[in-house]
């Protein structure tokens, strides 16, 4: 039997992270999914793929409920514009850099004013959009800025307009576990994902928005204490990595089965970025009972809650401490605890479909 138009769901396919990827299996085994890649780079690629997406877009939106994607960029405006004109829904899942404005590291979509007038436009125009965490409409952020500087849609796109639903990602507890007896090494992990295929100075600076120097004179301070900072290599590193402690390993990029054998290993998780959506790896190192230290930036505090340590300032001497406190309090099961409660893939399900089919 034919499913009807409100069975199916345009989906773009704007990221491959594993967050991204669990939304659309969920929706594909709900719903009738048609799914449409987005390819930003090279800017000739992007002008080819944004005409193949209007013509997709056409084709399909007659034929469905709506269009759900993640993040707001330059491929927005035509999803959002077409299905005002085709009198369906748009859904917009906000992560992060498509709701902070931060030019001192050329960090989100505001600072070009063509991209920043799409985005506002798409935001503006959706039928909903749905913050991974609340700070991405309304936040504050103290940690980094001196006066504490607004974040999120509500200062950054003037006249809202649109349905704003806080919809949290879900982690999936089944495959982030502990070891059995959670058993555990004197070993801090980090992580920091850098866009590759970006140059270097581009790079550079999103190792320094995500807290990476700070770590590695934390790391100094405490030469006893392994640290492993997963993801960037040494050429992105201050001083092109010749400053690297001697306690400090760098495995590069791993994938999810060596990722959570670190995280199984490490008593300590630190995640000292400047700003941030709602961090997958935050909650995924506490569902293998790592003790979580982190910034007190958007979704970070939320995640670890009184399970862990929330350090307020960027300041090397207060991350010391508050990893040395970690260390000292040793891995338990509260941390995973609260993640499987709070953070779980069947409550975002929920939500979402609340949401598309409201």
């Amino acid at each position: 039997m034919a499913r009807s138009s409100n069975d199916r769901i345009l989906i773009l396919q704007t990221s491959k992270a594993p967050v991204a990827l669990s939304d659309e299996r969920f929706l594909r085994s709900r719903f009738d999914v048609r799914t449409f890649r987005i390819r930003l780079a090279p800017p000739v690629r992007l002008l080819a793929n944004m005409a193949a997406l209007a013509v997709w877009l056409c084709w399909n939106l007659p034929r469905a409920r709506g269009v759900f994607f993640r993040f707001a960029d330059y491929y927005a405006f035509l999803p959002v514009f077409l299905s005002r004109v085709f009198r369906r829904k748009s859904w917009i899942v906000l992560g992060g850099y498509d709701a902070h404005h931060l030019p001192e590291y050329d960090y989100g979509v505001y600072g070009q004013p063509l991209r920043a007038s799409i985005v506002r436009y798409a935001i503006r125009n959706a039928t909903a959009v749905l913050p991974v965490d609340q700070s991405l409409y309304d936040g504050v952020n103290a940690y980094a800025f001196d006066p504490p500087r607004a974040t999120g849609i509500k200062s950054l796109v003037p006249n809202l307009r649109c349905e704003v639903r806080v919809v949290a990602d879900g982690f999936d507890h089944e495959f982030w576990t502990p070891s059995p007896g959670c058993r555990k090494e004197r070993l801090v992990v980090a992580t920091a994902s850098v866009p590759q295929g970006t140059s270097r100075k581009s790079r550079t600076r999103m190792v320094a928005l995500k807290g990476v120097p700070l770590l590695l004179e934390v790391a100094r301070r405490m030469p006893d204490v392994a640290f492993a900072i997963i993801g960037p290599g040494r050429g992105v590193l201050p001083e092109g990595g010749r400053v690297v402690p001697a306690n400090v390993q760098l495995p590069g990029y791993l994938s999810p089965e060596q990722l959570r054998e670190y995280y199984r290993r490490a008593t300590v998780y630190a995640h000292p970025s400047l700003t941030e959506g709602l961090p997958a790896a935050v909650a995924e190192a506490m569902l293998c009972c790592c003790v979580p230290v982190g910034s007190s930036v958007n979704g970070i505090p939320e995640l670890i809650g009184d399970t862990g340590f929330v350090v307020t300032q960027p300041v090397i001497d207060e991350w010391a401490a508050a990893v040395t406190h970690a260390l000292e309090r040793g891995a338990s099961s509260r941390a995973r605890d609260r993640i499987v409660a709070l953070f779980s893939l069947a409550k975002r399900h929920r939500l979402l479909v609340d949401v598309i089919e409201g």
